[in-house]
């Protein structure tokens, strides 16, 4: 028959005289009491995350103004921010070159 291994108990390691590599092992490791905290912690959070999702209502804001706007703006509110600003800075630089132009002219 084979013998059962003897594990020890990691507080017990902790306390005892033991060598450098064990003892930092059992610094380590947790405790059995440690692993069922976990354990609990992880489920409760799980829970209370379930019930926040079930209780969440989404809110919308109504702007009023924003019907006018597109109207006024017209293509430009399709394309992002970026791309309204680019759009701008060329066409700026395009008038002071055109501008720059016209003094050498």
């Amino acid at each position: 028959m084979k013998k059962k291994r003897k594990r020890k108990d990691t507080e017990r390691m902790r306390k005892e005289q033991v060598g450098k590599k064990k003892k930092k092992k059992a610094m380590n490791k947790k405790t059995k009491t440690e692993k069922k905290q976990t354990k609990t912690k992880r489920k409760e959070e799980e829970e209370r995350k379930t019930k926040k999702t079930t209780n969440k209502k989404k809110k919308t804001k109504k702007n009023k103004n924003n019907g006018k706007r597109k109207e006024e703006e017209g293509e430009e509110e399709e394309e992002g921010g970026r791309m309204k600003k680019r759009r701008k800075m060329k066409e700026q630089e395009r008038k002071k070159k055109e501008e720059n132009m016209k003094k050498t002219i």
